[in-house]
């Protein structure tokens, strides 16, 4: 009888194991998942570089490693540096030469300096000594200089001044600790040698690239403060004369300014007319003739990145479309065409060969990023990677997009992941994951932690609210002062059609989010107090005068804020639209969390949640995390943030 039983134990433990190993879990996918970025091809097309990034997860740290891929023949080859901490690899213009940055001693300090190494050599050669480290960098077309950028020093002091560390506050944000110092472009024989200054002010450098091996196009910044990043110029440096010219006569700002392949146009980003919260549109304009075209304004999509055909008669945008990522080829002429991406529904990354080929890293619904080949021509797709190839064992859940008339008449939609084993009839509690930025989205493309909800027997729901960008200009601008009751409207829109499926416990709903998810979660449990079962409320801004004062943001124009809520009478429309207005009537049990020096979002507004909780005896409870990312940036904190995520909902929806 006794071996009876100890076969039985045997037999129940070894199911516990097999259904443990084939339930997807979001701790095993942060230790095995491989990131892919900065795809770029050599210079004749034949070679694919790009960056893998793998978690070392008893050492709670990233590894990063490049890869070349031999487009021929898909062989990958990792390249090998003696340096540290490496980035920012790029091609010379001959292909001869791999130039990046890596961290040097030259100066004394462990900093940022450019290093140059011939392919065919062992070597790399330091060719910078800059005091403040290099930023960033780009070759001059007949690859003999670089112009680089690097910050100023700050000012000597003498005396017991040296010992006075006061600086001069501005449009920067509440965990600034140093003075926000310029940056400016220097240039540099590529063998190396002494770096000649080209610019001085106290307005800012932030992006530069050449035009001509006498000319370089950069985004100008009037202030190095990060408040006044939309107040940016693209303007043009001739390095013989030092005159800096204004590429347009627009009052509004530009990003990004790319030159074509022939160096006869400029491409470069800009909202719709001008306005903060609408859609990023590409405008054309000749060197030549200074004539602009708005080369996307029919197109209605966000633009994501956007690269140059080398024949430079046409552009490949990245946008953003309803339920799935999808690239636009669209000539000079404006005529646009969808390239088909097949069940690739999210792109990270896209370069161009010389030949026309793209390269691009893409996810699908039940799968994390690998690299895809797209040729142009004939629309073939061809995945070339399989890092992630361990996703295939798990039974994941099946995701699908639903669409509704929002009360402004506008369609909204929304991403639904059921769990794996879904029973048609049966009700399951719902959880509903809501994306940050506010102009972000979610699309059916894999999300790990998405899954992770799901495989708990629980229904996910990824609303995308206005504000969006996947839904063109009018959606995503309807957001503009109504950051809060609109979509929340559109939310609980989206709540209700799920409801009416039948499939949803409706005494079991949860609300979380991060960022502006957070603030849409704190919103919807003060504005909606008996909906809700349990919340999450991670890096929740819920207080609009902390984003406009404390946040790297600050004054910043964007999305729902349109003015300062210190002007006139706008205090109290802000106030009106802060989930801060209703936290006095929120009575769901709430988790919180927020990293400690949070830039983008300050952790003020988190104390602020809990505190108003605590008044009203709401069960309540306050993660906080040691450092300044916007998310907790190592691997274990990450984890412990899904983990405890996951938990408090468990305790209160099973």
């Amino acid at each position: 009888m006794r071996k009876i039983l100890v076969l039985a134990m045997l037999f129940i433990s070894n199911v516990i194991v097999i259904y443990g190993q084939s339930s997807f879990d979001v701790a095993d996918y942060v230790k095995r998942n491989v990131s892919i970025s900065a795809l770029q091809f050599s210079p004749d097309g034949n070679t694919l570089v790009y960056t893998i990034t793998k978690v070392d997860w008893e050492n709670n740290r990233r590894k990063t490693e490049y890869i070349l891929l031999d487009v021929a023949t898909k062989k990958q080859q990792e390249l090998n540096f003696k340096q540290r901490n490496v980035t920012s690899l790029s091609w010379s213009p001959s292909g001869k030469y791999m130039s990046y940055l890596a961290l040097s001693d030259t100066t004394g300090a462990s900093l940022p300096q450019l290093y140059i190494k011939e392919l065919s050599g062992d070597e790399a050669m330091c060719i910078t000594t800059s005091k403040s480290g290099v930023i960033n960098y780009s070759w001059s077309p007949n690859e003999d200089k670089i112009v680089y950028i690097a910050k100023d020093l700050p000012a000597i002091k003498e005396g017991t001044n040296k010992f006075v560390q006061a600086f001069e506050v501005g449009n920067n944000s509440y965990v600034t600790t140093t003075p926000s110092l310029a940056a400016h472009m220097f240039l540099i024989n590529s063998k190396g040698g002494i770096a000649k200054r080209l610019t001085n002010g106290s307005w800012t450098v932030r992006v530069a690239k050449w035009i001509t091996d006498s000319t370089i196009i950069f985004t100008k910044g009037e202030t190095p403060y990060s408040g006044d990043l939309t107040k940016s110029k693209s303007v043009v440096y001739d390095i013989n004369s030092g005159q800096i010219i204004n590429l347009t006569q627009n009052s509004f700002p530009e990003f990004n300014p790319t030159p074509s392949p022939d160096k006869n146009t400029i491409a470069f980003l800009s909202s719709k007319n001008g306005m903060p919260e609408n859609i990023l549109e590409i405008s054309l304009i000749s060197i030549k003739d200074k004539k602009v075209l708005k080369l996307t304004d029919k197109l209605d999509r966000t633009i994501s990145a956007f690269q140059w055909m080398p024949d430079t008669k046409a552009l490949v945008l990245s946008t953003l479309d309803g339920a799935k990522a999808g690239l636009v080829i669209i000539g000079v002429d404006k005529k646009a065409d969808r390239l088909p991406l097949r069940d690739v529904a999210s792109i990270g990354d896209f370069a161009i060969s010389k030949g026309g080929l793209i390269a691009l890293s893409g996810s699908t619904s039940i799968g994390s990023a690998e690299i895809y080949f797209l040729n142009p021509s004939t629309t073939a797709l061809e995945k070339v990677t399989s890092y992630n190839s361990f996703l295939e064992k798990f039974p994941l859940g099946k995701t699908e997009a639903l669409e509704w008339k929002t009360s402004a008449g506008l369609t909204a939609d929304g991403i639904i992941t059921y769990p794996p084993g879904f029973i048609k009839g049966k009700k399951y509690p719902l959880v509903l994951y809501i994306h940050g930025g506010p102009t972000a989205s979610s699309n059916i493309s894999f999300n790990p932690f998405v899954q992770h909800l799901a495989a708990n027997e629980w229904i996910v729901f990824q609303p995308n609210y206005r504000g969006s960008n996947n839904r063109g200009n009018r959606f995503q601008g309807a957001i503009a002062n109504d950051g809060g009751n609109g979509p929340g409207e559109d939310i609980i829109k989206g709540v209700e059609l799920l409801k009416q499926k039948g499939f949803v416990d409706e005494k079991k709903i949860a609300v979380t989010g991060w960022s502006y998810g957070g603030y849409m979660t704190a919103w919807l449990i003060g504005k909606y107090p008996a909906m809700w079962k349990a919340a999450v409320a991670g890096a929740a801004p819920v207080d609009v005068t902390d984003m406009s004062s404390l946040t790297d943001l600050n004054v910043m124009i964007r999305h729902a804020l349109t003015s300062s809520p210190w002007k006139g009478d706008n205090y109290k429309k802000y106030y009106e639209m802060s989930p801060i207005s209703n936290l006095s009537k929120v009575r769901t049990p709430t988790l919180i969390m927020s990293v400690v020096s949070d830039e983008r979002v300050s952790i003020t507004g988190s104390y602020k949640l809990y505190h108003a909780l605590k008044a009203n005896d709401v069960p309540v409870q306050f993660i906080a995390y040691p450092g300044t990312a916007h998310f907790p940036a190592d691997p274990v904190n990450a984890n412990d943030v899904y983990q405890r995520w996951t938990l408090w909902l468990k305790k209160y929806l099973n």
